[in-house]
């Protein structure tokens, strides 16, 4: 939900850094790869890219009818960094009261001491358990987060250290999203208890001092419009040699979910796996335009089996929505050869016979042929025979034009189809033109003759 900004900060101190698995080692290095991932988009995108955002705290809330969860994340990594050491204060202003406005709104700050990342030492037990708290950690603390290791000028330098603070930027707020227990810790998460039904509030946070200069956060709501999380929309399914590509609505539920969890039944659609072992997360950045779909690829154990799919929603407060919809289907094999078109001839002029070669040990991969034709090579084809039978290697087009691009396609009962070259056929143009006719004519005074037809 928060990340999608960018990164940095300081951490091993090397004595949390030997309670690191190699597991955590791993997926450090994973998140590594997939900021330089990121930031190789930026700055391909960047004659192209939107005017850097103002300083700012984003806050989202999350009501339930006896409390109010409440997240929130600077957009920017230089008030990332102070408010790592100044902290956020977050207020309460009650308005509404059994559906009527308050007269005189009132104030509470909820932290009166400011909410800061938890201290590096107590981050230990957190680390041995939750690979995101190590990643967290790291990224806060870290003595170094260096993804090259290289020796360069004092400009160097100063441009590495703004990388680097946006990196550990990104994987803080990326770790926090997948974790509640590494919000808490990190001082971007409070839950507020203290909740009536019959009141609506406006939350604000900033930081404890904002020399950054940063807009305020804020969120209205009330424990009264608590919903349950929708379920994810539009799972679509295209089953292939073993595989399946996925797709399921994202842009309209990007505002609620930060990531998902896919999950396979093999059994009949009885019991449901996850089918990786991480949630799936948007590696579209920020400022891109959003697209509607998320894509996923899952390869296929066997074709002609069954398999089924739904898939889960997870928001920046650690829960998982109803599954989706499922839907089904079977791998298949591939259509493995292109027909191709090999000779033609032509009956009085008036019909063209064309003949294709097709590996007979293939018919199994196919349902049968379609011939198409056009006047123009690369487009402005249409089907002129549709179920040409799957043993057939010859059709005679009754009605052909003078000239005739023609292409062959096999296809199968999954809706593959491969189309050959197109191929140029020509009937002999044996008929004349009509004798021009109205031949008239004059001559004037000068003898000049004038003719017309």
């Amino acid at each position: 939900m928060f990340f999608n900004k960018h990164k940095n900060h300081k951490l091993s101190k090397n004595l949390l850094l030997p309670s690191l698995t190699a597991d955590y080692n791993k997926v450090i290095f994973f998140f590594l790869l997939l900021c330089c991932m990121f930031q190789t988009m930026n700055a391909q995108d960047k004659k192209s890219s939107v005017p850097e955002l103002r300083p700012k705290i984003e806050i989202i809330a999350r009501p339930f009818k006896d409390s109010i969860l409440l997240r929130w994340a600077p957009n920017n990594s230089v008030l990332w960094e102070d408010a790592n050491k100044t902290g956020y204060i977050l207020e309460r202003v009650t308005l509404l009261r059994d559906s009527k406005p308050l007269a005189v709104p009132e104030h509470r700050i909820l932290t009166p001491r400011p909410l800061f990342p938890i201290p590096l030492m107590n981050w230990e037990k957190a680390v041995k358990s939750n690979k995101y708290a190590a990643i967290a950690a790291q990224a806060i603390y870290g003595e170094t987060f260096d993804v090259k290791n290289k020796t360069a000028t004092d400009l160097y330098s100063v441009v590495t250290k703004v990388k680097e603070r946006d990196t550990r930027f990104s994987f803080a707020l990326f770790a926090a999203d997948q974790s509640p227990e590494v919000a808490k810790l990190s001082g971007l998460w409070y839950t507020d208890t203290d909740v009536k039904n019959n009141e609506k509030y406006l939350y604000r946070v900033f930081p404890g001092n904002n020399k950054v200069k940063a807009d305020t956060g804020f969120v209205y709501t009330g424990a009264s419009e608590y919903q349950p999380l929708p379920k994810p929309i539009d799972l679509k399914a295209g089953f292939a040699d073993h595989k399946v590509n996925l797709t399921w609505n994202h842009r309209y539920f990007k505002q609620i979910y930060n990531a998902y969890i896919l999950e396979r039944s093999d059994d009949g659609g009885i019991a449901f796996h996850p089918v990786t072992n991480e949630p799936l997360v948007n590696l579209i950045p920020s400022d891109k335009a959003d697209p509607e779909l998320f894509y996923k690829t899952d390869s296929l154990p066997e074709n002609g089996k069954t398999y089924y799919y739904r898939v889960k929603g997870l928001n920046s407060f650690g829960e998982t929505s109803d599954p989706s919809d499922v839907i089904s289907g079977a791998g298949h094999q591939a259509i493995s050869f292109t027909p191709y078109l090999t000779e033609n001839f032509k009956t009085d002029n008036k019909k063209v016979t064309l003949k294709w070669e097709f590996p007979s040990d293939k018919n199994n991969e196919i349902s049968g042929f379609k011939l198409a034709r056009s006047s123009n090579p690369k487009t402005g084809f249409k089907y002129i025979a549709e179920n040409i039978n799957v043993e057939s290697r010859e059709y005679t087009d009754e009605k052909p034009m003078l000239t005739n691009y023609d292409v062959i396609s096999a296809y199968s009962r999954y809706g593959e189809e491969v189309r050959s070259m197109p191929v140029i056929v020509q009937t002999v143009d044996s008929i004349p033109p009509a004798p021009p006719i109205y031949l008239e004519g004059h001559i004037d005074t000068t003898g000049r003759v004038s003719l017309c037809w």
